[in-house]
């Protein structure tokens, strides 16, 4: 995991050059925490650039922008290409390397095969090439998403770069915050675009790549999409154990492929079906494995600590498991205003969920614990392709059909969900042109990178830690998506084909636990209440920074009446308190937005983590 900004300036003088890298410099200043290790800057009178390093590959030597042999282009890469060494063989000509790194491939591929190379790589990756002779500039985002990449286009300029803060350190940049986008997160809209909330500024969409000609034209272009994979009509299906076992090596592979790495690794084991997964498949190719946990009562209650416990005691691994107390983030050491902040910055949106804030605690815990540590696996990405949803601990559906009408009437927009049948299907089959559950698997490529994946960038990325996803191997994802609609009932239910498939590394009693979301239990009121007292802790100071001059969004005196509304019980005290959450999320995000080029200090959540290692896991409190 690393970052990089740069732009792009048809009307740039060459005298301006120094004043264009103090520029992009505060532009990387903003990934400084995604690339701790390296930063390397750029300029030849069009194109200025910064590249900030994590170094996880050829540690040494793999220093970035990465330049072909005649220096007429060069390559840098945030993220990994698990493939790469496989791909040397597939060269067309010889060329010479100059480094052991991943990232190295995509240069040499992109000389002779031009975007088409995208097909090749296995990986999650953002990806910018420079053509220093074409005056070319060619950007592409994974399959998935999982990297991210934004950019906008201003005059006789280009900007880009990995995160939203660092083109808002630009002094050109567009800064106004986008109520639509707001609006919507607001109204709880359910959206499948992966969104900027600042006009002007985009997000290059996951499988799909940019290239900006040398007269600033630009065009996105799609290479990859889940649909292109649903099985043609006609195709005989293979045998339910045959499509089983293909999962099975083909999940084996993806673990084996994302352990690539010259520093420490570690797993995110929630004692969840995914991560025990993962873990099972990472030991029987390393031992050299630390797995973190994150305690609290509804995780005690649901069974997931002490099945990430029996895991690792059966396969000899370290597991550390850490408390998460809620009233440390209440009480003496509260979250302030300061702190809350900085939250804002890391995400860079305008909302806030309490997982953001565990996520963030729990890398910081692991990078506490384990200082070398610079790379995690997580679970991620399973449940969205293989039904995991279906019979999950908080909603259970009584079998598949349900779960498909309840999930689709989600998935479909308030505009949209006249037009549902009785069943599933709708009158508009254009629209809905799949099976349910394909549908489903187009709207969760999209979901996922507009949040899960996301917020899983930002928490881990803050502490200087890149976060893999094996389940989301595209190949994996292709290889679901190709069975069949009428084998998803037998396959999908209750993720029947991914039990089914670790049945040669989990026991029974592991295999077949109940699906149950992070942080979700019948129990929910603690985790509430811990939010409803920070945003009350902090109103006050909130109201005097943010309410006080001319460029308040809202009203002190509205929003205090509305607060002691709802302490006297007048209105609902959860309502109540995720309206200010929301109008202080709003305010410190439009501020962060207007005045990030005048750099701003940033308070950072580091190590050392306020968190204990617990030894006993204690018993559920009611």
């Amino acid at each position: 995991m690393c970052g990089f900004a740069g732009f792009v300036d048809r009307e740039a003088r060459p005298s301006d050059k120094n004043k264009r890298l103090e520029v992009v410099h505060a532009m990387a200043a903003q990934l400084s925490r995604r690339g701790p290790d390296d930063e390397q800057r750029f300029d030849d009178d069009r194109m200025t650039f910064a590249f900030r390093r994590l170094s996880i590959v050829d540690v040494e030597h793999g220093s970035q922008p990465i330049w072909n042999e005649d220096k007429t282009l060069f390559v840098s890469v945030n993220g990994e290409i698990y493939n790469h060494v496989a791909l040397r063989s597939m060269l067309r000509d010889p060329h010479q390397f100059r480094t052991s790194s991943d990232s190295e491939i995509a240069l040499h591929l992109y000389e002779e095969r031009g975007p088409e190379m995208l097909s090749l790589l296995n990986g999650i990756f953002a990806i910018v090439i420079w053509d220093t002779r074409r005056r070319e500039l060619f950007l592409a985002r994974d399959r998935l998403g999982v990297k991210p990449l934004y950019y906008a286009e201003i005059g006789s300029k280009f900007l880009f770069g990995s995160e939203l803060k660092a083109l808002l350190s630009h002094p050109d940049c567009p800064r106004n915050m986008s109520w639509s986008d707001t609006n919507a997160i607001l109204r709880s809209e359910i959206t499948y675009k992966s969104l900027s909330f600042v006009d002007g500024i985009e997000s290059l969409p996951g499988g799909h790549f940019l290239l900006l000609g040398e007269d600033g034209t630009s065009r996105v272009r799609k290479y990859w999409s889940v649909e292109d994979n649903f099985p043609a009509e006609g195709v005989p299906p293979k045998t339910e154990n045959e499509y089983i076992e293909g999962y099975h090596d083909l999940f084996s592979d993806a673990v084996r492929l994302q352990l690539m790495s010259d520093v420490p690794l570690g797993i995110f084991l929630s004692g969840g079906l995914d991560s025990c997964a993962i873990v099972a498949a990472a030991a029987k190719h390393t031992r050299n494995l630390h797995c973190y946990t994150l305690v609290e009562d509804t995780v005690l209650r649901t069974g997931d600590a002490a099945a990430a416990r029996l895991l690792c005691e059966r396969l000899d691994l370290p597991l550390h498991q850490v408390w998460f107390d809620p009233s440390r983030y209440t009480g003496a050491q509260r979250l302030s205003l300061e702190t809350f902040e900085y939250l804002m910055w890391m995400v860079e949106r305008p909302i806030f969920d309490p997982e953001f804030l565990f996520k963030h605690e729990l890398h910081r815990f692991a990078k506490t614990i384990t200082p070398d540590l610079k790379v995690i696996l997580l679970g991620q990405g399973s449940d969205e392709f293989t039904g995991g949803y279906s019979r999950e601990y908080k909603q259970p559906a009584a079998d598949w059909d349900s779960f498909l009408r309840r999930s689709l009437s989600y998935s479909v927009s308030p505009r949209l969900q006249p037009l549902i049948g009785e069943r599933y299907g709708v009158s508009d089959t254009k629209f809905f042109k799949h099976s349910p559950f394909q549908q489903m698997m187009c709207a969760s490529a999209s979901s996922l990178q507009a949040f899960n994946l996301w917020h899983e960038d930002r928490t881990s990325s803050s502490q200087g830690i890149e976060a893999r996803v094996p389940f989301l191997d595209h190949r994996l994802v292709e290889y679901l998506a190709a069975i069949p609609p009428q084998l998803h009932a037998k396959l999908f239910w209750d993720k029947r084909i991914v039990r089914e498939a670790c049945a040669p590394l989990l026991p029974d009693e592991l295999r077949y636990r109940q699906k149950v979301g992070f942080f979700q239990s019948p129990e929910m009121n603690v985790l509430y209440r811990m939010f409803f007292k920070m945003v009350i802790d902090m109103f006050d100071e909130y109201c005097e920074k943010y309410l006080s001059g001319s460029d308040a969004l809202f009203s002190r005196v509205q929003l205090t009446e509305l607060l002691r509304k709802g302490i006297a019980g007048e209105k609902p005290l959860p309502e109540v308190v995720q309206d200010i959450g929301a109008c202080i999320c709003i305010s410190i995000f439009d501020r962060l937005c207007r005045t990030m080029h005048l750099n701003p200090k940033i308070s950072y959540m580091t190590p050392p983590s306020p968190l204990e290692e617990l030894k006993t896991l204690p018993s559920f409190t009611a």
